[in-house]
């Protein structure tokens, strides 16, 4: 299972800081290159959870990446949501 990041919140109530721990621990733990800055990306859970996935790529400045922070955040939220990660999410592209 997911690492609780030491909150276990959803992810629609997360603050500056819980935004920026998580960007810190995915970027370690699922090796993702550039590293994600927290100032590419908003600092409120609930504009957070609003971006869809080009704006991750975007922000993230690699595909890869915007996929991976994309699908570990809706599993994040699928104990709220009861939605699983979209398939488009959990199959990598060109073998990636």
């Amino acid at each position: 299972g997911w690492v609780c990041l030491g909150f276990c919140l959803d992810p629609l109530d997360w603050t500056k800081d819980h935004i920026a721990a998580w960007l810190k621990w995915c970027g370690k733990h699922l090796e993702l290159w550039p590293i994600p800055k927290s100032d590419d990306f908003p600092n409120t859970g609930y504009n957070l959870c609003s971006l869809d996935r080009a704006e991750f790529d975007r922000r993230s400045r690699n595909r890869r990446s915007g996929r991976l922070l994309l699908l570990h955040l809706s599993l994040l939220r699928q104990p709220v949501t009861g939605t699983p990660p979209s398939p488009s999410l959990t199959t990598p592209e060109d073998g990636k």
